[in-house]
């Protein structure tokens, strides 16, 4: 990842970090994928792998298997889709609120792509202890598209 400027300043903050719209997307799926994660939707791990191609027999071992780490990690029942996001570490929160943020932003800069009912249209809500991130989209800058503030 190109990091441009991205020096902390005195309040404890991080100015900018210059990222494309590809990074951006990249750096949204990671976050949302760890997030899920920590709220114990393990499950959600099969989808991010649909270019593997598993056989369904694989499948079904494997989300077997996912299911019962869900059960010993996240003290989840089988049947249990998730812990409220509430409950999450507040890691896992921060990665949901950055992830709003970052999909907010590429919905709004790419509005054709995008139901106006979508759920990254949505105006991100806080549910950590940290304050959302900013995120502004970046046209004076030919060599990226999206700057985080």
């Amino acid at each position: 990842m190109k990091v441009e400027s991205f020096s902390k300043n005195l309040s404890g903050t991080f100015e900018i970090l210059i990222v494309s719209e590809k990074q951006a997307k990249t750096i949204s799926w990671a976050l949302d994928f760890y997030s899920r994660t920590m709220g114990g939707q393990l499950e959600d791990i099969l989808c991010r792998f649909h270019w593997r191609n598993l056989s369904d027999d694989k499948l079904d071992e494997v989300r077997a298997l996912l299911v019962n780490l869900k059960c010993m990690l996240a003290g989840l029942n089988p049947n249990q889709p998730n812990i409220r996001l509430h409950n999450i570490s507040e890691k896992g929160r921060i990665a949901y609120d950055l992830h709003q943020v970052i999909r907010h932003q590429i919905a709004h800069d790419n509005p054709d792509d995008h139901h106006k009912y979508d759920v990254d249209v949505d105006t991100p809500m806080q549910f950590s202890s940290e304050s959302l991130a900013k995120m502004n989209h970046s046209m004076n800058n030919k060599h990226c598209r999206n700057c985080l503030f």
